[in-house]
């Protein structure tokens, strides 16, 4: 995604994208979009339990399946993670402690030990089965 605002667009998108990857391919612990400071783009983040160094690579087949031929987001604007990661946990620790305020934006958020300069934080998404 390019280094502009983060629009309705791409969050109904990224929302879109979640639901269904909960619902078809695996749990969805947290979803989010963060902007770093450092390169300024736009990240879809998608973090389940199940996600290891190990298996990354179905899940991004399973993403980009869903994602089509011609999609309007692109499988390197998403990135697939563990919930392990210090960002990640952070992430979760908003849910939990907040969860009456999501989905929300945070500017300048420090989530482990770095700071983002914007984020876009789903509310946590009903876990499905893969049928």
């Amino acid at each position: 995604m390019d280094q502009g605002p983060l629009v309705t667009e791409h969050i109904e998108e990224g929302a879109n994208l979640v639901n269904r990857v909960a619902a078809e391919c695996f749990p969805v612990q947290a979803a989010f979009w963060l902007k770093d400071y450092d390169d300024g783009e736009w990240i879809l983040y998608i973090a389940s339990d199940t996600i290891t160094d190990g298996n990354k690579r179905p899940a991004y087949r399973a993403v980009n399946q869903i994602l089509g031929p011609k999609p309007s987001m692109w499988l390197e604007d998403v990135r697939v993670t563990g919930t392990t990661k210090p960002f990640v946990q952070g992430i979760l620790e908003i849910q939990q402690k907040h969860p009456t305020i999501l989905p929300t934006r945070l500017r300048g958020i420090r989530l482990g030990d770095r700071s983002y300069q914007d984020s876009y934080i789903y509310a946590p998404v009903s876990v499905a089965s893969p049928g």
